[in-house]
């Protein structure tokens, strides 16, 4: 799970990494709080643990939930720079599907190349469908009152300031 490198580091200007620096985010539209809770969210959660398995090969257009250890390149130059902010290039090469369902579906406008691998013992690590549920299953509580406490703040703003 950690070789999925998938984090904050996906763009950040590299002068900074790796040294005292104060930054700020804000979530201003909500977006983390709509992908967890939101009942229209896709997003899936395993709730189980999943399966070591070695694959022979893979069917790109139909993954199943899970991360795979797959080699993807591109011949684009600095195709690393075009698309930092949507894709992050894993040196491990272990990626979740979500992330290699996104560099299948742009192979050709970006490039890439998808190639599973076969050094380790195991090639992917699967959940059972059974174990999966989506995150507003877990989430859309936690969502509904973030929402109501966010709109009734705004209320009371607006009532305090007279907007």
């Amino acid at each position: 799970m950690e070789s999925t490198f998938n984090s904050g580091k996906q763009y950040i200007n590299d002068n900074i990494i790796d040294k005292p620096t104060q930054c700020y985010g804000y979530d201003q539209s909500a977006f983390y709080g709509v992908l967890l809770g939101a009942m229209f969210s896709d997003l899936k959660i395993p709730t189980n643990e999943g399966k070591a398995v070695k694959l022979n090969n893979i069917d790109f257009a139909n993954l199943e939930y899970g991360i795979y250890n797959i080699r993807i390149t591109s011949d684009i130059k600095d195709v690393n720079k075009r698309c930092n902010k949507i894709f992050a290039f894993n040196p491990r090469h272990w990626y979740t599907h979500y992330c290699v369902q996104f560099a299948y579906e742009h192979r050709e406008e970006l490039g890439f190349k998808l190639e599973l691998l076969h050094s380790h013992n195991h090639n992917a690590y699967i959940y059972d469908k059974m174990d999966i549920t989506y995150s507003s299953n877990i989430f859309g509580d936690w969502f509904k009152h973030l929402t109501k406490f966010k709109h009734l703040s705004k209320e009371s703003f607006n009532k305090a300031f007279n907007k």
